[in-house]
């Protein structure tokens, strides 16, 4: 190859690699303070009662979760992509059948250190067993 065409082709090369970088990077627990989602879909062990579960990220490192019967909040870690909130609080309302089983059912999410990607408005939470699709709740709703 000679040497014009070596440097046509690094440069034809190094164009291409530079032209897919759009330079976004990937969304972190910043991106998630300040906004509330509530489920839309989930695949796996539905939610006892129905649902739905809402998600909340008051502060950074902080979380509130709801799926039918008690308020859960504490603290929360997302490095790594994954999602460990152990140990939240929680009101401790008595509530009928079947609600009664929606506080456990986010305690083993949560248990299970789901895996979280964020796109835009949407949040999905995934286990191995478990997705849970999540979309941001506007203001005026």
């Amino acid at each position: 190859m000679t040497g014009a065409l070596r440097a046509f082709v690094v440069l034809t090369l190094g164009g291409l690699l530079c032209a897919c970088d759009t330079g976004a990077t990937a969304p972190s627990a910043s991106d998630l303070v300040g906004r509330d989602f509530v489920s839309t879909e989930v695949v796996g062990t539905p939610i006892p009662g129905g649902g739905p579960f809402t998600l909340a990220f008051p502060a950074r490192e902080r979380v509130a979760a709801y799926a039918g019967c008690n308020r859960m909040m504490g603290t929360a870690d997302f490095s790594g992509g994954v999602v460990q909130a152990d140990g939240l609080a929680t009101t401790m309302m008595a509530c009928p059948p079947p609600l009664d089983e929606a506080d456990r059912w986010v305690q083993k999410l949560f248990a299970a250190r789901p895996r979280w990607h964020l796109d835009g408005d949407v949040l999905t939470l995934a286990t191995d067993n478990l997705r849970v699709t999540l979309v941001e709740q506007s203001a005026d709703r």
